[in-house]
């Protein structure tokens, strides 16, 4: 399971782990590091490099590696490649709650309601078995805003 860090001071942050690559430039972890803060300050191009360079640097890429640079992908509006870097999380970890909420969010993006409320049942599945909370509470608020809008548009779902 992927460490989780709160950064409450993301160019904080950036600075830091930029002295840290100095000292130890194929730690990947460093450049995973790298990518969250910087998607954390808005910088989604920085982000999606940097993990990029996680990727590339890892001997075996973790699910949520390719998971947080779909989200920079998505911020970039880089649809496509958000959805595959989804798809690949899934490949690597299937139990991986995360990559089928992110594809989830890219699937209502796409107008693809179906295959949304699918993977927010998968995501929704995976987070429960593991008891993470919040991952069930985003899931559900989703769910929610998906049949408040289904109830004003009229079988917007069945798209």
């Amino acid at each position: 399971m992927a460490h989780k860090i709160v950064l409450r001071n993301p160019l904080g942050a950036i600075a830091d782990f930029g002295v840290a690559r100095q000292l130890r430039p194929s730690e990947m972890r460093i450049y995973s590091h790298l990518g969250y803060a910087h998607f954390l300050a808005g910088n989604y191009a920085e982000s999606k490099e940097f993990y990029t360079q996680a990727i590339e640097r890892a001997e075996n890429p973790d699910a949520m590696t390719y998971v947080r640079r779909a989200e920079a992908n998505f911020m970039l509006n880089e649809i496509q490649l958000a959805t595959e870097d989804c798809n690949t999380a899934v490949f690597i970890d299937p139990n991986e709650g995360e990559a089928y909420y992110s594809r989830s969010l890219i699937q209502l993006r796409m107008g693809k309601f179906q295959k949304a409320q699918r993977d927010l049942t998968n995501a929704r599945i995976r987070f429960q078995a593991l008891g993470v909370q919040d991952g069930c509470e985003r899931v559900n608020r989703v769910m929610d805003e998906i049949k408040k809008r289904n109830r004003r548009d009229k079988h917007w779902i069945s798209r």
